[in-house]
């Protein structure tokens, strides 16, 4: 699933997306946000901020347990945006095998 704001009146220009989905696991449904991207030029107007929005909805609707995301430590700017919606920082460490295919 994917949630997209269109920013002209043409609706031609997608300025932002994210992606999330969903899993059944041994502790119910969880929500995976995998990116959520904003064209440079309309960043800081509050798009992504309406995405994350739209991406809790969309767990909740299907019933989810919790949402998780992956945030590079450098973004400082994306961590404050999913501290205000009320994500918090995660109790483990996430660990990545590279596969030679």
């Amino acid at each position: 699933m994917f949630a997209a704001i269109r920013c002209n009146p043409q609706g031609d220009e997608i300025v932002a997306l994210g992606t999330i989905f969903f899993r059944d696991t041994l502790m119910g449904r969880k929500g995976y946000i995998e990116d959520v991207v904003v064209n440079e030029d309309h960043r800081g107007m509050g798009y992504a901020k309406s995405i994350g929005k739209r991406m809790d909805e969309l767990a909740r609707k299907r019933k989810a347990r919790k949402i998780e995301l992956r945030s590079g430590n450098q973004r400082k700017k994306g961590h404050g945006l999913w501290l205000g919606l009320k994500f918090k920082p995660a109790d483990s460490t996430p660990f990545d095998l590279y596969l030679d295919i």
